[in-house]
């Protein structure tokens, strides 16, 4: 039987037999420990996890195999073998299933009139295909998801917008495996049929005509697909019958057919039905035959073929006599491929390192790469190239002018060297200069390239480390208010805790909270934010609630009474995010329109005035806001063209515009037009840029602002000379951000030790927070901060008088994880 795991998911397994049930199914009695031929069943278990249509194998004590076939949907498995008592036993997983990472835990125990109970998990990994700058992924639940360059509609999501997160590809939860190429993508589904999408002019699509597709068309009516690769612009795949079928480009013979004419629709490649797996490149195809020979055939002016010469075939012909090759992989110019002893080998250009060689010297013939033997599987980027070993470590090498080998840098590699100090990664797929890679625990990191949005991670800046994008973790938002916290789970649950005279965490009462306690019962919250002392969210719906404190009205309910659990604002249903500052609250709308509510004092609404309001107010006529931040009087937004815009207090030059005038309605921040996101604090503002720089202005009197000295700035400033900011989070008076190798930056007050340093002393320059480089995102409170990790955990430090760490300690002045998250 076959079982679907969720994606993305470590799926925990319990392999509890009971000794009655055992007992029973051996005839109701006990067996003597002489028998070996009728004894009680003495190893069972149960098993979960496992993707449809895979097969796992168990080992007991390295000789008998129990195979389990799933071919049901029962979820657990159970199973049960006999063995004989007295004896020591060890389960093994001699090879894991395609696409999983499973563990044995209590594999060993001996048998001696008891159960042996073996404890298995399993995690199905995403399928990954990264073309030239767009990039697909299929979930264990068979649905296909895709993002990056969309201009021929190579996303197949019914346009040419470029997505920079992932977007469902249809509704289909069929799709069985998928190849991207240079601008266009093949799919198979789990019935066989082949389907296609995106830039056809030389036919690659294989639909008969050289029309572009914007959404998934089925290749003919066959349904005997069982795998496909997309090059550059040509396509192969194999049936189920062996054959190999080729269509596309054909100039320098890549398609094998014989000639150089372009072939629209699926033409077979010779007469053999014994192929095992093929690969596209850019201009040059490669595939195994079942017996382990390597052939290949097309373009070869730099010995990408390795035949030994430089002259281009325009039919398969064998690389070398062996026939012990395992897998290959194709790029730009060069190719790598493992063989069954797992040795790497590699041939073809070599200009930039990608052949893994320690030098720059082309190679016309497969030349191994070091001496390990220990790869397992492989992947050839346009210039680069990326490799997994047995033991879960990642290398790379090659061309790296975008990161795209994950070492931290944009150097050149003209050898092996591996990607962080993790264990864990389970595959890895290259673009032409973006990369992404799975981990062992389904989640998914990328990084490279990224400006058409090809990484998923929602915002266009170059990422030179992995970054996780796409995550199945317990996680969704946070926010830290003046001395309370509130965060949102994946599943959509609401959480509050710390301090609630108010009735600002939403519980209907006003008793202080020292560990989360879930707001009600809904999970259909998306985001949120916690001003001082009140919080607004909203939820999957678009309506848009509030709680708390409401004495300026800040709850935009109508009137300055406080609510101590979430009470819907208006009747409206489009609101998109919303920001909550000191009294104050400000929030957009799908239609990108503005609005405010609440204090007024300093003309921190932008409605021209300073009169309080108590219900939401459209901030001026424009609908082309993208985000806004909130501040203590300050209120900062970025519209979509890039552009930064400031209003209400600054006496601190916190608005930026060079002096310390309050302002009543938005004002534009200089002329630049590259601006991705801002965070306000109590009176000084921080903002990253679209190349990753980050900049500082306004109050500095702690070195909130982190340029080295305790001087207040009225206009932006860089911070540093660094270009690798992805995120910011301005506190009362200290700043939280991290980087885009995942470490987390701190400085400025630090009274509470809420920068997370382990002392109580102020920086007046960012330093790391820790060595750990696994942080997702970060808030920063009035004397607290949160950031969730990687991983889905929750840590919090700084001041805790009245539980906002989710603990009873007065503080950390180091992140500790929140229990219970």
């Amino acid at each position: 039987m076959r079982l679907i795991a969720p994606p993305f998911r470590l799926l925990s397994v319990g392999l509890i037999l009971l000794l009655m049930a055992l007992l029973t199914a051996c005839g109701g009695g006990s067996s003597s420990t002489d028998d070996t031929s009728e004894d009680t069943y003495a190893v069972g278990g149960t098993l979960t996890g496992l993707e449809q249509g895979h097969t796992i194998t168990l080992q007991l004590n390295g000789a008998s195999d129990l195979t389990l076939d799933h071919t049901a949907n029962d979820n657990p498995y159970s199973f049960a073998v006999k063995l004989p008592h007295g004896s020591a036993y060890e389960v093994t997983l001699p090879a894991e299933p395609p696409q999983h990472h499973c563990t044995i835990h209590n594999a060993t125990g001996t048998v001696d009139g008891a159960v042996m109970n073996v404890d298995v998990e399993c995690t199905a990994f995403p399928v990954l295909a990264a073309g030239g700058v767009h990039t697909l992924a299929m979930k264990a639940d068979g649905t296909l998801w895709a993002w990056g360059q969309n201009n021929v509609g190579q996303l197949g999501l019914g346009d040419t917008e470029k997505r920079d997160t992932p977007a469902q590809v249809g509704s289909d939860t069929d799709w069985a495996a998928v190849s991207a190429g240079g601008a266009y993508t093949l799919a198979v589904k789990d019935d066989g049929t082949l389907w296609a999408w995106g830039e056809n002019y030389f036919g690659q699509l294989g639909l008969g005509d050289t029309d572009d597709r914007h959404a998934p068309e089925q290749v003919g009516s066959d349904s005997d697909w069982v795998a496909v690769s997309a090059g550059r612009h040509h396509t192969l795949a194999l049936k189920a019958d062996g054959t190999l079928w080729a269509w596309g480009r054909n100039y320098f013979g890549q398609l094998g057919l014989g000639g150089t004419t372009n072939r629209n629709a699926p033409e077979q490649v010779g007469s053999h039905s014994d192929w095992a797996g093929v690969i596209g490149g850019d201009r040059h195809s490669l595939a195994v035959r079942e017996d382990g020979t390597l052939w290949s055939w097309g373009q070869n002016n730099v010995g990408q073929l390795g035949l030994g010469d430089t002259v281009e075939r325009r039919r398969p012909e064998q690389v070398g006599n062996d026939s012990d090759w395992a897998t290959v992989s194709a790029g730009l110019l060069h190719t790598l491929a493992v063989k069954n002893d797992g040795t790497l080998w590699a041939w073809g250009g070599n200009g930039f390192g990608q052949l893994g060689l320690g030098d720059t010297d082309n190679r016309d013939a497969p030349v191994q790469v070091g001496s390990d033997n220990d790869w397992a599987a492989l992947n050839a980027g346009q210039r680069y190239s990326l490799a997994v070993k047995n033991d879960g470590s990642l290398w790379s090498w090659g061309w790296n002018d975008f990161g795209e080998l994950g070492l931290g840098d944009t150097d050149d590699r003209h050898a092996p060297e591996q990607v962080g100090g993790g264990m864990e990664w389970a595959a890895v797929t290259a673009g032409m200069y973006h990369t992404l890679g799975v981990k062992a625990d389904g989640t998914l990191r990328a990084w490279g390239r990224n400006d058409f949005g090809e990484l998923g991670l929602g915002v266009m800046v170059y990422i030179t480390s992995p970054l996780q994008t796409v995550t199945e973790a317990d996680w969704a938002a946070a926010s830290a208010g003046q001395y309370q916290t509130q965060a949102v789970k994946a599943d959509g649950s609401l959480w509050g805790w710390g301090r609630n005279h108010s009735g600002q965490l939403g519980l209907g009462d006003t008793d202080d909270r020292h560990a989360p306690v879930q707001v009600g019962g809904d999970s259909d919250w998306t985001s949120l934010s916690v001003g001082r002392e009140h919080t607004l969210a909203v939820k999957a719906d678009g309506t848009l609630w509030g709680w708390g404190q409401n004495y300026n009205g800040q709850l935009g309910l109508g009137d300055t009474d406080d609510r101590k659990t979430p009470e819907r604002v208006g009747s409206d249903s489009d609101w998109a995010t919303v920001s909550a500052g000191t009294g104050y609250t400000l929030a957009v709308k799908d239609d990108g329109t503005l609005w405010a509510w609440g204090r007024n004092s300093h003309g921190q609404l932008g409605l021209g005035d300073t009169n309080n309001r108590d219900a939401p107010v459209q901030v001026a006529s424009d609908n082309d806001w993208a985000a806004v931040s909130a501040g203590s009087r300050h209120t900062l937004a970025v519209k979509n063209d890039g552009t930064l815009w400031a209003w209400g207090r600054n006496s601190d030059g916190q608005l930026g515009l060079g002096d310390t005038d309050n302002r009543d309605v938005p004002e534009q921040v200089g002329s630049d037009t590259d601006w991705a996101a801002v965070s306000t604090g109590s009176g000084h503002t921080l903002a990253v840029k679209t190349d990753g720089t980050l900049w500082a202005w306004g109050r500095n009197s702690d070195g909130q602002l982190g340029l080295g000295d305790t001087d207040e700035r009225h206009a932006p400033e860089q911070v540093g000379g660094d270009s690798d900011w992805a995120a910011v989070t301005a506190g009362w008076q200290h700043t939280l951000a991290i980087k885009n190798d995942g470490t987390l930056w701190g400085w400025g007050l630090n009274l509470y030790g809420q920068l997370g340093l382990g002392d109580t002393d102020g920086r007046h320059a960012p330093m790391q927070v820790g060595s750990d480089s696994d942080w997702a995102t970060v808030a920063a409170g009035r004397y607290h901060t949160l950031a969730v990790k990687d991983d889905g955990t929750l840590r919090a430090w700084g001041r805790n008088r009245f539980g906002q760490l989710g603990q009873r300690t007065y503080r950390f002045d180091q992140p500790q994880e929140v229990p219970g998250w």
